[in-house]
């Protein structure tokens, strides 16, 4: 605005640019939102902005209701679970794969996800 504040003052262009760029993140986390959807073809986990994967039931070794500690959100790289997709919460389904990769998906709907996975007939594959 053409009036100096501080000692070493920025650009009204870099104010422009700073106040943008933090919109940009803000509306980053905004938007951000994790969808999974289980059916007879398998696990389809999607969050969004970010990534989507497919989990077919034939590549499904074992999954494992689990209540976890802080992992952080969105896409995440876990040592205990492997690959991480979080929105909010602690608790999720771990998915361990025939190949021996590992992916956890954040839930707070562990009851309904235990219930679908068990009305398609794979309950089998839940660890008891």
């Amino acid at each position: 605005m053409g009036a100096p504040f501080g000692n070493n003052p920025m650009s009204d262009l870099g104010l422009i640019i700073f106040f943008l760029s933090y919109l940009a993140f803000m509306g980053f986390f905004w938007f951000l939102e994790l969808r999974t959807e289980i059916d007879h073809r398998g696990i389809r986990v999607r969050l969004r902005p970010i990534s989507t994967k497919i989990f077919k039931w034939e590549d499904i070794k074992q999954l494992e209701p689990v209540t976890y500690g802080f992992v952080g959100y969105g896409l995440r790289l876990s040592l205990k679970y492997g690959i991480v997709y979080n929105a909010r919460g602690n608790k999720g389904l771990a998915i361990y794969l025939k190949n021996g990769r590992k992916y956890l998906i954040g839930t707070q709907r562990q009851d309904q996800v235990i219930e679908v996975i068990t009305e398609l007939g794979k309950g089998d594959r839940l660890k008891k």
